[in-house]
């Protein structure tokens, strides 16, 4: 009986002991000042501390900024992990999408037929002058814009095909600072450090470590993705050089519309003007003068339209050998940018070797300009 009495105490004892614990556990959290733990690093916080230590007037000037740039430290390697994990997802994302997209891309690509300016007839070709030279400028505007789309595929086909090599020294070099971060972080405070630097350089650190585990992830989801993020890259060139293409004839076709009606238009000036000419005959000396310079202005209008047709063939001929340099010179970088087996012994060779003929292709080139 008395040990029954005894157990049944013991056990009001330890509960009671409990819940006492419990609740001092709960009055010190309570107490506990926000943002000490380490998963509620946060952007808001530390612009709340940057924006307290620049007002507190208890601070040397020399802690003051100190503790500010521990803190601006964490704040930007903070960012630099979201900016990092935005990055990551893209190139995840890409991992799973990217090749599906290539593969539609040269599906449509495939679909489409080849095209030239004999195949592109211009809409209501009998229009006036005036509204197809109009109508010509426009497509002159639309096909510099795909010009420049399709520059910028080409730009970005030769910087993503460097950067495996960057991606993987990148790594190194990071894996090295994990290194010395771990160092740092196993390093005692110095004497005398206030409880707030000691956490804010806490905070500096933790935010860096995670800000470079990042950046793996990053760098590595990168590499992983490359190959199909790249060949999406280069069937979209291959779609906007379709594009280009169809709209070089187009603007083509129109300006043989052009010269042909320039020249149609002039031709029939002349006849007429002749035909005006013969019905003059035995008219007064002023009437034939002015039927004589109408004649002459026919002449000179038949010639000028056939000078027009002439430069319009060499302006097509110079921006056919442009283009051409253009995409020898874009296939050379891109194979130095992504040949990382080549030997070094071998690169200097090649790189005289088109040192030599690019100069003649670009001479030509000036020559057939001017």
């Amino acid at each position: 009986m008395n040990f029954q009495i005894y157990y049944k105490n013991l056990v009001i004892f330890l509960l009671t002991a409990i819940c006492l614990f419990s609740h001092m556990q709960y009055l010190h959290a309570a107490d506990s000042k926000p943002g000490q733990a380490e998963a509620e690093i946060s952007e808001s916080l530390l612009e709340s501390r940057i924006k307290e230590t620049e007002a507190s007037t208890n601070l040397k000037d020399d802690a003051k900024l100190k503790l500010i740039e521990l803190y601006r430290r964490a704040l930007s390697n903070l960012q630099k992990t979201n900016s990092d994990k935005s990055a990551a997802k893209a190139f995840s994302d890409a991992q799973e999408s990217a090749s599906a997209q290539a593969k539609q891309l040269r599906d449509q690509l495939a679909k489409r037929e080849d095209v030239n300016a004999a195949s592109i007839a211009p809409a209501r070709p009998n229009r006036p002058l005036e509204e197809l030279e109009q109508q010509l400028q426009q497509q002159k505007a639309g096909l510099a814009a795909l010009e420049a789309k399709l520059s910028q595929y080409s730009k970005q086909i030769e910087y993503h095909a460097s950067r495996p090599g960057a991606a993987r020294e990148r790594l190194i070099a990071i894996r090295a600072q994990q290194q010395t971060l771990l160092a740092d972080a196993k390093k005692q405070a110095p004497p005398g450090e206030s409880q707030a630097e000691t956490q804010a350089r806490e905070w500096a650190l933790k935010t860096q470590a995670n800000a470079l585990s990042a950046e793996i992830n990053k760098l590595e989801l990168e590499l992983s993705s490359h190959q199909v993020r790249l060949e999406l890259l280069e069937a979209q060139h291959d779609v906007g050089a379709y594009d280009v293409r169809a709209a070089t004839a187009q603007v083509r076709g129109l300006e043989d519309l052009l010269s042909q009606r320039r020249l149609a238009e002039a031709e029939q000036a002349q006849k007429e003007t002749e035909a005006l000419q013969q019905e003059l005959e035995g008219k007064h000396p002023l009437v034939r003068e002015l039927a004589l310079k109408n004649v002459d202005l026919g002449e000179t209008l038949g010639q000028r339209a056939l000078l027009l047709e002439k430069v319009a063939a060499e302006d097509e001929q110079a921006r056919a050998s442009a283009k051409r340099l253009g995409d020898e010179l874009s296939t050379i970088k891109r194979f130095y940018a992504s040949t990382s087996i080549l030997s070094p012994l071998l690169q200097p060779e090649l790189l005289k070797t088109e040192m030599v003929t690019t100069p003649l292709r670009e001479a030509t080139l000036l020559n057939r300009l001017v």
